[in-house]
């Protein structure tokens, strides 16, 4: 399962608002939906010992289906990229295991050159180490 953050500079409250919308933007791509590939709310963080409450927050996405199979890497990179292109300041990390991959406001040919390796290399060393 790949797993997607939406990094905020720090600022929780906008990184819950941006991973919604991406949410909202990803379920209702229509391109998205004829791929075999689901997205989810990633299970919230465990509560910390000593806590008085719990606020559960959406902070991380999970994609399941055939993210690495062609084309639907290229659908999902597309629909991540028409999700943020309203906001070049966004920075969408995609996460496999250890590996992961950075997609930063309006990607660059060698941007884009990362996410085809890193989607090619599951089984490999692909993808750059941020």
């Amino acid at each position: 399962m790949v797993r997607l953050e939406v990094l905020a500079g720090g600022d929780p409250l906008r990184q819950e608002r941006l991973t919604r919308e991406l949410y909202n933007a990803l379920a209702t791509d229509t391109v998205l939906a004829g791929t075999d590939i689901k997205v989810s709310s990633a299970p919230p963080a465990a509560v910390l010992p000593g806590s008085k409450g719990t606020v559960e927050t959406v902070i991380a996405l999970l994609v399941a289906g055939a993210p690495y199979a062609q084309p639907a890497a290229d659908v999902l990179t597309s629909a991540i990229e028409r999700w943020y292109s309203r906001d070049e300041r966004v920075v969408v990390r995609i996460k496999d295991g250890d590996r992961t991959a950075e997609i930063v406001g309006n990607p660059t040919d060698e941007q884009r050159e990362m996410l085809d390796k890193f989607w090619r290399g599951r089984g490999g060393d692909g993808a750059s180490q941020p």
